[in-house]
């Protein structure tokens, strides 16, 4: 019987043949864990998976990596490095076992010296930006999924109302996102879809502002960016509560995102692309 692992894998090998693509490379990251289940930092050793269109599989590999891959992937082909010997021979060893063949990689993904690697063994020719191909199997999302992906949210939302009946005025951005963060951890979060970001004040018109140690006061806006990860899947949640009291200016322009909120969530349904509810 197949794992879920596995299984992807052969649906990605479908899709490389579709593709006129007879492997797929994918370093630490989303793509990298859909397809083996496996957690590595993306650090200045090159960690490299590789899934060809006949389903199998390669890796090159940081010797300190050994066990944690062998014991999950005991069925990959793997060339292993070590910091002493340098990463080379492990490239030129795989280019020799795959032959003459054409890569995707992840272009948003993968960095210039791994990109830069592939392409002195396999050639520049052979190394193909397939950022799109290698995501689409992500795209279609099954029921347990969608469960992780809730708990996620619920995770995420507990964490939020436990943090909001905490918070006081005269408290810091940061020591808000630290609350934030320790209460998602605390209710069952494996880390963070991203960096948690909490601005009051002007700083709230700053979409994607750093927090700092302006202090929350009375009648102020506080943006609250986040979202809990749970088993690879990730929530994102954007709220906007006022301190104590809010003003008519604000509260004009509260309700009027409120109602497009709602007008655009309304609107959803399949076949129907973020740009149409956007113009909506």
């Amino acid at each position: 019987m197949f794992t879920n692992f596995q299984q992807r894998r052969i649906l990605l090998a479908d899709i490389l043949k579709e593709n006129c693509l007879e492997a797929a490379a994918f370093v630490p990251g989303p793509n990298f864990y859909y397809f083996t289940g496996l957690k590595f930092s993306l650090m200045e050793r090159p960690t490299l998976m590789f899934v060809t269109d006949s389903g199998d599989v390669f890796a090159i590999m940081p010797e300190l990596e050994r066990e944690m891959w062998s014991a999950s992937m005991h069925d990959a082909k793997t060339f292993y490095w070590q910091d002493s010997d340098g990463f080379d021979k492990a490239f030129k060893d795989l280019a020799v076992e795959l032959g003459s063949i054409t890569i995707g990689i992840e272009g948003q993904r993968m960095r210039a010296f791994e990109a830069n690697a592939l392409k002195s063994v396999f050639g520049a020719d052979a190394i193909r930006d397939a950022q799109a191909e290698l995501a689409k199997p992500r795209l279609l999302k099954s029921d347990h999924e969608i469960q992780l992906i809730e708990k996620a949210i619920e995770i995420s939302e507990t964490s939020l109302g436990e943090t909001l009946e905490n918070i006081r005025t005269g408290m810091s951005e940061a020591a808000i996102k630290a609350m934030l963060m320790q209460r998602m951890l605390a209710n069952g979060a494996d880390g963070f879809a991203f960096d948690t970001i909490v601005l009051t004040g002007g700083n709230a018109a700053r979409p994607h502002g750093i927090p700092g140690e302006a202090p929350l006061l009375a009648g102020a806006p506080l943006l609250i960016d986040f979202g809990a990860s749970f088993q690879g899947y990730n929530a994102d949640i954007t709220r906007t509560v006022f301190c104590e009291h809010i003003t008519d200016e604000h509260a004009e322009i509260y309700e009027a995102v409120l109602a497009a909120n709602i007008a655009g969530r309304q609107m959803a349904a399949p076949a129907i692309t973020c740009h149409e509810i956007d113009v909506k």
